[in-house]
């Protein structure tokens, strides 16, 4: 359990770190090839509720991804909210905002 290692918070980070043979005359002489590969990875903590109400989420699909020209956004919002979409490039520059107001449905 993770708990007996370490004390749970809200924040967990992991290092992993793969290294080589750098230096000629040392392990390997220099020359090794490292790969390295981490797979399914599984943290479980079974603290139970903390007494906070399940809010329901929006559901939204965006398609197609990615986009050229037309971007098409179908949501699901259980009650009404605020939307703003903001579409980013690549880079993660912002290239458009709209605030859409006040939606439901």
């Amino acid at each position: 359990r993770v708990q007996d290692y370490v004390s749970t918070g809200g924040v967990v980070q992991m290092k992993f770190h793969a290294s080589d043979s750098l230096r000629p005359g040392q392990n390997l002489d220099g020359g090794s090839l490292v790969e390295a590969a981490l797979d399914d990875v599984q943290l479980w903590d079974n603290v139970g509720d903390v007494g906070i109400d399940e809010q329901e989420q929006a559901i939204a699909a965006v398609f197609p991804d990615p986009a050229d020209q037309l971007l098409n956004v179908r949501m699901d919002l259980p009650q009404a909210r605020n939307i703003t979409v903001r579409v980013t490039d690549l880079g993660g520059r912002e290239v458009l905002r709209k605030a859409w107001g006040n939606l439901s449905g």
